[in-house]
């Protein structure tokens, strides 16, 4: 049992956080005990009973609910009394935890344990700052994802740690930054009451259990029992010995939570996202919050729809994810009115994936491999009328009935605002980290890396891709005045044609971002830049520098892609591309999976505002 501490009593209270800036809990050293000093330091022995003691906890009253994030597991929250006048070594931790029922923030609860949840990312750094005895600076955020950063610093830290002994206790903040993995997958997960027993268990196996072997590696030949109790209103914790903590039973602690249901029918979406490659649909799949048919086709389409779907939720909108059979706008408007006719209940269609930019929309700005084009109209660049004077082209959006509803002008209209832009590109960032980050947790597949300023080349419109340093070839004779390309040059790159970098555009933004790499600061060298324009829609891929800036002088275009004329025939759109190239003969696929990355956060983080804005 453990002690009973009277009222009457005196005692001296001290947080961890002043322990830890005392140096208490640094490794004790000879020196520390030739001059008495040891005494008042915490043995490892009792580190890991401390953290067993917590991890208990973190077990009994883990919920939704933020307050333990930002109240319970910090230094400075947790306390240890003694009496006044007794040794260090008397002292008894003291935990009052205060769980609050009155509200659920999130619908699930283990939909919140992902890669930056701020309950488990708070425990793990307080375990490594009680086992090392120094604070950890780091700000932890409530929502996961702006966290996603500081999780794969911490995973990077203790993959390091790891390699000195990986002994329990490192596997114990492991498991908090993994747990996520010991979880059931999306379409098994359990809810109510029985989602709080999985949880638990999973606390137990990852967390609690090594922390266990730790203190007492005999416990290894047994086995742990575990109950449950209703949940309590207020609990205090007073723990002062290993012997006191040997089969504490497990006090489940959760609110009554409301479920996000799955959508009865078809009639129920709200969203659709449109794919062109398998690239852009694999990237988009990452960011779908819950997958409603992963292991079936439950909704599917009305008869004679063959397009695919997949259906799930994005915060609090139902969606379906679509991919296209084909590139270009006829493979589009068939899919997309297929698309209309099985989820009549439509409401915004997002086609979202990679394009071809404009180095300088408008004359003055620098837009940039990775960078995201949103569409505030759609002209199809190569339908219209071929006069002896000129070509006039078509403009399928901006006119008479083709105007955009009003739930995307009041979208494009948060969006313009300087305010709207940099909280977008700021949420871009973070989900972009986020995909980053869980597909460097799976073995295959894809991984989102960040190319680099130095693959950013932009050379002079004029400046072809072909041979130049073969003086046989045909396209390299009077290759400044000739436009003579033989077919080999297409497939090569530029280094092996020899493309000369004396023809580069030099660009200052460019020199921002090599700047922040040699910083080292990858991360917000990758962040992308948000431009909304009109974006050029064709039937043929844009492989001209020459041709692009024409279009784009003439028709104040910021992007070429394929497939938007043909969907907004179908039903209104807007564009999300991230840009993967710069239409000219340069073109290369070096950037499109990170394109395709950057455009699937960017779709997230427009969701996320089209939910601020009305939708009427």
């Amino acid at each position: 049992m453990p002690p009973i501490l009277s009222s009457l009593d005196k005692f001296a209270a001290e947080s961890l956080g002043e322990l830890l800036d005392q140096k208490a809990f640094i490794r004790i050293t000879p020196q520390d005990y030739l001059k008495g000093a040891a005494i008042e330091k915490v043995s490892s022995r009792e580190k890991a009973t401390l953290a067993l003691s917590l991890a208990r906890c973190l077990m009994d009253f883990f919920d939704e609910d933020l307050e333990l994030a930002s109240y319970s597991w910090k230094p400075e929250t947790i306390y240890f009394l003694r009496s006044a006048g007794t040794h260090a070594s008397s002292r008894v931790l003291y935990i009052s935890l205060r769980p609050n029922f009155s509200s659920s923030r999130y619908p699930d609860l283990l939909r919140t344990v992902r890669p930056g949840n701020p309950i488990l990312l708070s425990f793990a750094r307080l375990l490594l700052e009680i086992d090392n005895g120094e604070k950890i600076p780091m700000t932890i955020y409530p929502e996961s994802v702006a966290n996603v950063s500081t999780w794969g610093q911490m995973c990077d830290f203790v993959h390091v740690a790891g390699r000195q002994g990986n002994s329990n206790y490192l596997q114990a903040v492991e498991g908090c930054l993994y747990l996520h993995m010991a979880l059931p997958k999306i379409q098994g997960q359990p809810t109510g009451p029985a989602a709080s027993e999985v949880l638990r268990k999973a606390i137990y196996e990852k967390i609690v259990r090594n922390l266990e072997l730790m203190v007492n590696p005999q416990s290894l030949k047994r086995k742990r029992s575990v109950s449950f109790s209703e949940p309590p209103q207020e609990k205090k914790l007073s723990i002062s010995s290993p012997a006191d903590i040997e089969s504490p039973g497990m006090l489940p602690c959760h609110a009554t939570k409301t479920r996000i249901a799955r959508p009865a029918s078809r009639d129920k979406f709200e969203i659709a996202i449109v794919c062109a490659l398998p690239r852009e649909y694999d990237a988009m799949y990452f960011l779908i919050d819950e997958v409603w048919d992963e292991d079936s086709d439950y909704y599917g389409g009305v008869d004679g729809d063959t397009n695919i779907y997949t259906a799930g939720r994005i915060g609090k909108f139902n969606m379906v994810l679509v991919l296209l059979p084909n590139m270009g706008k006829v493979s589009a408007a068939g899919s997309s009115a297929s698309l209309r006719l099985s989820y009549p209940g439509l409401r915004l269609v997002v086609l979202t994936g990679i394009c071809g930019g404009v180095p300088c929309p408008g004359g003055d700005e620098e837009l940039h491999l990775g960078d995201i084009v949103i569409s505030r109209h759609i002209v199809q660049y190569d339908l219209g009328r071929q006069y002896p004077d000129k070509f006039h082209m078509r403009d399928t959006a901006e006119d008479g009935p083709s105007r955009a509803p009003k739930n995307i002008r009041n979208l494009l209209a948060i969006i313009e605002t300087t305010v709207g832009r940099e909280r977008l590109e700021q949420n871009t960032a973070l989900y972009l980290q986020e995909i980053q980050k869980m597909a460097a947790l799976k073995r295959r597949g894809t991984k989102y890396r960040y190319p680099g300023s130095s693959q950013d080349n932009l050379f002079q419109s004029s400046y072809q891709h072909k041979h130049h340093l073969s003086l046989q070839c045909v396209c390299a004779k009077d290759h400044k005045n000739s436009a003579t390309v033989c077919e080999e040059s297409r497939q090569l790159s530029c280094d092996d044609l020899g493309c000369d970098k004396k023809h580069l555009v030099q660009r200052e933004r460019l020199k921002s971002k090599q700047q922040l790499e040699q910083e080292g600061r990858d991360t917000d060298a990758q962040a992308p830049s948000i431009f909304v324009g009109r974006v050029a829609s064709g039937d043929s891929v844009m492989k001209s520098g020459e041709d692009r800036d024409k279009i784009a002088k003439r028709h104040s275009v910021i992007a070429f892609e394929m497939e938007g004329a043909g969907v907004w025939d179908e039903v209104p759109c807007i564009v999300v591309k991230a840009v993967c190239d710069y239409a000219d003969s340069h073109k290369n696929k070096i950037w499109q999976d990170f394109a395709a990355a950057t455009a699937a956060s960017a779709t997230k983080a427009l969701l996320k505002q089209y939910g601020r804005v009305g939708h009427e």
